[in-house]
């Protein structure tokens, strides 16, 4: 397994918009900050590590991103499009936050942790750093369609229980072999049991 860590960049990721549909972008102009209490600063160069999989970047209506000018230093916002963040996986810690300034009309996001993001060498980059080692929190260990699939298995699964007590034997039977192809074989030893 590989564990992702913290690395020091020789100069800040460049700062990322969202052309509100659905679209994220790099604006070579603004280098992006991160958010600490209200305050927008700089974020060391020590402080970034890839995006981690599992990772997410949200774009966050109303509201500009602010960077600092590449040319000039001073910072400004990005009035490209709207601001964005990332979502970090399980087993990581957020150092920043996205840094933004709000506009009147925004509308009220969600309470989640919206950490600063920016774009380097062809690579997504956070302010985060990974503090639990065990890979119960890698996300690649995760099979998104076999989630979805134990939803519906389950759903099956309380179906073709109620099909036993209402005494259906052969609808309960054939429920719990759909369930047992969907699984590989899985629930085979449930399906002997139950029905």
């Amino acid at each position: 397994m590989t564990y992702l860590t913290i690395m020091t960049l020789n100069q800040s990721p460049y700062i990322l918009y969202s052309d509100g549909k659905g679209n994220i972008f790099e604006d070579t102009s603004l280098y992006v900050t991160g958010r600490s209490g209200w305050d927008a600063v700089q974020v060391p160069g020590n402080e970034w590590m890839e995006l981690p999989n599992g990772g997410q970047l949200y774009e966050l209506p109303g509201r500009r991103g602010i960077g600092i000018d590449v040319k000039t230093g001073e910072m400004r916002l990005c009035e490209k499009g709207w601001a964005v963040a990332a979502f970090v996986p399980p087993a990581h810690t957020g150092f920043y936050l996205s840094a933004y300034e709000t506009l009147e009309d925004a509308p009220v996001l969600p309470l989640f942790c919206y950490t600063a993001a920016g774009w380097h060498k062809e690579k997504f980059y956070v302010t985060a750093v990974r503090i639990e080692k065990d890979i119960r929190q890698e996300c690649k260990g995760y099979n998104d369609n076999a989630i979805a699939k134990g939803k519906d298995v389950k759903s099956m699964f309380y179906k073709a229980l109620a099909l036993q007590q209402q005494k259906k034997l052969k609808q309960c039977v054939a429920l719990m072999k759909r369930i047992v192809k969907i699984n590989d074989g899985v629930y085979s030893q449930k399906a002997e049991k139950y029905c």
